[in-house]
């Protein structure tokens, strides 16, 4: 921590004791490696960026309301925040930071920060430019609830895990069904360590695809869903690929139980 540039000095005794904060800081450092190594040096600078803005808010916050960082904002959610806000395609809102544990009045304003900077270089702009300006969108009713009318053929449920925990994708799947949004459970992952907002959607799809039912006008709001035109895309594929994607001989073809 001390040579990636940490100040142990910011961080109370308690919470670097407690265990949160080193394995926050270890995943993060490791992430900023990893894109390091794939040669995405701007790229760290940015998540570096952000990270840095959420901490100047966090200070900003504290000393506005004369109370100590951590009550603000615990040091171990600011990697988690920063994480997962650079790799959704949607910005964070008030709700989902106080899901996190954020506890502040001016929460708006971190929501306002982060939402800045994903606008402007978040993986939220590397969405397809194809999207933009589309008229022909899916439209998804408010409230929708979509039961496939069974499930995919291919679709191969994993099977429970030994110790009776839910496996990842029953863990987004229940917890996304019960109410939460797809950036906090992202943020709050099985395991405590955040995962992409994308890796939640695939885990709700996947249970698309096992027949369950699905919230759409929910997941809609957290994911860019397809267009007509790419929906007609993956149809045409489909009935062209092959045996692996052909799969109407077995019973029911993926876009067939998932029709618009």
């Amino acid at each position: 921590m001390k040579d990636s540039g940490v100040d142990l000095a910011t961080i109370p005794t308690k919470e670097i004791e407690a265990g949160d904060v080193i394995k926050s800081y270890k995943f993060w450092i490791m992430h900023l490696e990893n894109q390091k190594k794939r040669g995405k040096h701007e790229w760290v600078e940015k998540l570096q960026d952000l990270y840095s803005l959420i901490d100047r808010w966090r200070l900003s916050a504290a000393n506005k309301f004369k109370m100590a960082q951590a009550d603000v904002m615990p040091e171990p959610p600011i990697a988690k925040v920063a994480y997962t806000s650079a790799t959704s395609q949607v910005p964070m809102t008030e709700e989902i930071l106080g899901a996190v544990g954020v506890r502040s009045g001016v929460i708006v304003e971190l929501a306002m920060v982060i939402q800045e900077w994903a606008h402007v270089n978040a993986s939220a702009a590397n969405a397809s430019d194809k999207q933009v300006g589309q008229v022909q969108n899916m439209i998804i009713c408010k409230g929708q609830i979509f039961s496939p009318s069974q499930p995919w053929p291919l679709a191969r449920i994993p099977m429970m895990k030994k110790n009776g925990k839910l496996s990842p994708w029953e863990s987004s799947y229940t917890r996304f069904m019960n109410g939460e949004q797809p950036q906090s459970i992202a943020v709050t992952a099985i395991g405590g360590k955040p995962i992409q907002v994308r890796t939640v959607v695939g885990h709700i799809l996947d249970a698309l695809t096992f027949g369950k039912p699905v919230a759409l006008d929910r997941l809609a709001a957290a994911t860019l869903l397809p267009t007509y035109e790419a929906w007609t895309t993956l149809q045409q594929i489909e009935s062209s690929g092959g045996p692996e994607m052909d799969v109407e001989k077995n019973g029911v073809k993926m876009s067939d139980m998932l029709a618009p």
